[in-house]
C-alpha cells in the first residue's frame, strides 16, 4: 500500500480532530465461501484500510485520543495455519510495518 508515514499522519490527524474519547475501528472477517454470489473471500473495511493499510481478517484498532495511543488487536496464526498458508507475519510485525 502506501508508505508507513502516510498511515501515521492519517492516524495523528484523526486523533487531533477527535480530541476526546476512544475510537474503535473494526476490520472485517472472512466471508463464507459456501455463498455462491460471494466473489471475494475477504475484503478489508475501507476505513480500517485507510488508517492502517493492513488487509488481514480479524483485526481491530483502538485509538485513545486522550493519550494519543494507537493499538491494533487480533489473533496470530497458529502452527496449523502455517501448514496450509506457510509462514505468516505476526500482528506485531504487521503493526511495525
Amino acid at each position: 500500500m502506501f508508505n508507513r508515514v502516510t498511515y501515521l499522519l492519517r492516524q495523528q490527524k484523526l486523533l487531533k480532530e477527535v480530541n476526546s474519547g476512544i475510537i474503535l475501528l473494526p476490520g472485517n472477517e472472512e466471508s463464507p465461501m459456501n455463498y455462491t454470489d460471494n466473489p471475494y473471500r475477504f475484503r478489508q473495511d475501507s476505513t480500517f484500510l485507510y488508517f492502517f493499510g493492513l488487509s488481514r481478517p480479524g483485526l481491530i484498532a483502538l485509538l485513545d485520543t486522550t493519550i494519543g495511543k494507537v493499538s491494533i488487536y487480533g489473533d496470530d496464526y497458529t502452527v496449523e495455519d502455517f501448514v496450509w498458508m506457510g509462514k505468516q507475519p505476526t500482528i506485531h510485525d504487521l503493526a511495525a510495518l
